[in-house]
């Protein structure tokens, strides 16, 4: 990160990217006024007499700026100005490449040069995750996964992309059939299964189904079955340190049972008292999952951890308190702390009483 600055008569400010090492300044006031930009050694890459009024911070030496009124791209090597099309927006340049759009109607991506030429084909939306070295296009109706260049890592077959966990995508095809391909265009899970649930780590919960019943199991990056795809009720996650901790319910039974895997791909099978293991609807289970008791309280797990037990039937309250972890770098919580924190957001948000708070907890657990 980069933090830099001055300050003096010729200037009016100072302004710098924190991810890019360069300095914007406005110099002049008025209709005089002019945009030069530093690096971060004081050396001056536009000069005064370039008449930039606006400038945005470069990508592999080229501005994205405006002169005399209209858009372009400005060579800090060449110190030459391109005027562009007006009524498209672009991209910081990536391996010598710009990715531009229609602005007035959000589509007609492609990528362009230096000098503003069209060198790929042309696609009719993006997505709306996007990382170093791939894009996720839409053409015709139908979504696909391209390199930074404009060239197909995933064929326009896929009626949706999804965002990349560790470098994994689910994708759904026709018919509701739903599979993961990796960001380099490799498919890894086909699309053949009715549920795809990227948990992280090249780890995937998968849903099959035939005429009369529905199947879950865990399949990994190569394709095979970590939990073999038989379990009537199955849930997982993956905590901090990367682990994989499954759970299984099967037909008839009230709790779920713990799945631990040996290193040699054994399975064995621990009793839980937990009755449900699952998300909120409102929350995002990134590291861990919520489960309920016998009575049908609220906690939240990480791994074989209870971050906070069971405590709140309650699930307005069960959110506040994934709020309050979330912020708190998930610290784990004992029974007293999580009925007061869960109760003390509860009654911000809904403005109880102290005296309702209050009635809420046993005595010895009163301790505010």
């Amino acid at each position: 990160m980069y933090f830099a600055g001055v300050a003096n008569k010729y200037y009016g400010f100072t302004w710098n990217n924190t991810s890019i090492p360069y300095i914007h300044a406005t110099k002049g006031k008025g209709k005089k006024a002019r945009v030069v930009v530093y690096d971060l050694q004081g050396n001056q890459l536009i000069p005064d007499d370039a008449n930039v009024t606006k400038v945005f911070a470069p990508s592999e030496n080229v501005c994205f700026a405006q002169k005399d009124g209209k858009w372009g791209f400005y060579d800090l090597n060449t110190h030459q100005f391109t005027v562009l099309d007006q009524n498209r927006t672009y991209y910081p340049f990536h391996e010598g490449l710009s990715l531009s759009f229609n602005d007035k109607e959000d589509n007609n991506y492609y990528f362009v040069d230096r000098q503003g030429n069209k060198v790929s084909d042309t696609w009719d939306d993006m997505g709306r995750f996007n990382g170093e070295g791939y894009y996720s296009m839409e053409k015709n109706g139908k979504w696909g996964l391209i390199d930074s260049k404009g060239c197909e890592l995933l064929p326009f077959v896929y009626e949706m992309t999804y965002k990349p966990i560790d470098g994994y995508m689910e994708v759904d095809q026709e018919k509701g059939k739903q599979g993961i391909c990796d960001v380099k265009g490799n498919v890894i899970v086909p699309t053949k299964y009715n549920y795809v649930r990227n948990i992280g780590k090249g780890f995937f919960l998968v849903e099959d189904s035939t005429a009369t019943y529905d199947k879950w199991g865990i399949l990994n990056s190569k394709n095979e079955a970590v939990i073999p795809v038989k379990c009537d009720t199955l849930t997982a996650h993956i905590d901090n340190a990367g682990k994989l901790h499954v759970f299984k319910k099967d037909k008839g039974a009230s709790c779920y049972t713990k799945v631990k895997i040996s290193t040699s791909g054994n399975l064995s099978y621990e009793p839980t008292p937990y009755t449900w293991i699952g998300g909120l609807k409102n929350q995002s289970a990134e590291v861990g999952q919520f489960f309920t008791d016998k009575s049908d309280r609220f906690g939240y797990m990480i791994g074989d951890e209870e971050v906070f037990p069971a405590v709140t039937s309650n699930v307005v309250e069960a959110d506040l308190l994934m709020d309050y972890l979330k912020e708190n770098g998930f610290r784990k919580l004992n029974a007293t702390e999580a009925r007061v924190i869960a109760k003390r957001a509860h009654s911000l948000l809904f403005k109880f009483t102290r005296k309702d708070i209050k009635s809420t907890l046993d005595n010895d657990l009163w301790d505010f």
